[in-house]
């Protein structure tokens, strides 16, 4: 019987060892106008394009093809859709309005509700498929929209993308990026064709597992997030950890211990506050946080 124990407990812990891994996630980080050739690595308002004036939608296309001659895609987001849209700007008109305006990006042209495809600077997107130089972009799918109290910008800014707008100083010679004039504005990364981006325009988040230092004294929380701060323990200025998994939540990062627990590895809680409280760190900002 012992014997018999023994065995099943060793076949137990052979299996659990052999286990795969739960696959990591690859987040990416769309790239500004400012680190990109294209815009001479400043915003795209800087060279004084026709129409455009000191502040333009920081818009990024995604093609139907993995190929820049294939155009982008528009996909109709009307009656539950529109709901979301709604909901996910708390149903002001203002932001209304101007979001769904057939002059201010993401309905560039063609009006409300044909959805172009394309992203902004910034936010988070992840791939089904690498073909060459080129990623087919992980969006929801068309069918029917999700449940805005698990699939929302805090939860998943990778699927609930937010306006970002970039602007040009011209007499500091800076670029900058800011909400748009009626404030936070977000909408749904859907498409109803797969859609596509180029491998230049993402920046990849590190690859895990990755070591990181504190610089200062963090929480261990049980539970990734703003609103979860119970604490397991502190990770000390200058000790180091092990990274192991990543959590996008709004405009911050937060990353899974090795040893267990979340540390925060991005914190973004106001404009010009962006905080960096580990060793690890991104050249992409992410978009601007929620107006004061």
């Amino acid at each position: 019987m012992k014997l018999r124990l023994l065995f099943c407990m060793s076949l137990l812990f052979l299996l659990i060892s052999c286990a795969p891994e739960t696959p990591k996630i690859q987040y990416y980080r769309v790239k500004h106008d400012s680190q990109l050739k294209t815009y001479n690595y400043k915003s795209r308002t800087a060279e004084n394009w026709i129409g455009v004036g000191p502040q333009t939608p920081e818009i990024v296309p995604l093609f139907v093809q993995p190929n820049l001659s294939s155009g982008s895609h528009r996909t109709k987001v009307n009656g539950e859709w529109e709901v979301l849209i709604d909901t996910l700007n708390n149903n002001e008109e203002s932001k209304l309005r101007y979001l769904k305006a057939d002059n201010t990006a993401l309905f560039n042209t063609a009006g409300f509700p044909q959805l172009e495809s394309l992203t902004m600077g910034g936010n988070v997107i992840t791939l089904d498929e690498i073909s060459g130089k080129w990623g087919k972009v992980y969006t929801l799918e068309i069918i029917e929209p999700p449940d805005i109290e698990k699939i929302n910008y805090i939860t998943r800014p990778d699927l609930i993308h937010k306006f970002v707008v970039v602007g040009w100083r011209e007499k500091t010679g800076e670029t900058y990026w800011t909400n748009p004039p009626k404030g936070d504005m977000y909408w749904p990364l859907v498409s109803s064709q797969p859609v596509w981006i180029q491998l230049e325009r993402l920046e990849e988040f590190p690859e895990l597992p990755v070591k990181i230092t504190a610089n200062s004294t963090l929480d261990v929380q049980t539970i990734p997030g703003i609103e979860n701060n119970t604490a397991l323990s502190k990770l000390s200025a200058g000790q180091t950890a092990t990274v192991v998994e990543y959590y996008p939540s709004g405009s911050h990062v937060w990353g899974r211990l090795k040893s267990g627990g979340w540390i925060t590895l991005l914190w973004y809680p106001a404009m010009n506050e962006l905080h960096y409280p580990t060793s690890w760190t991104m050249e992409t900002l992410p978009p601007p946080p929620p107006s004061q």
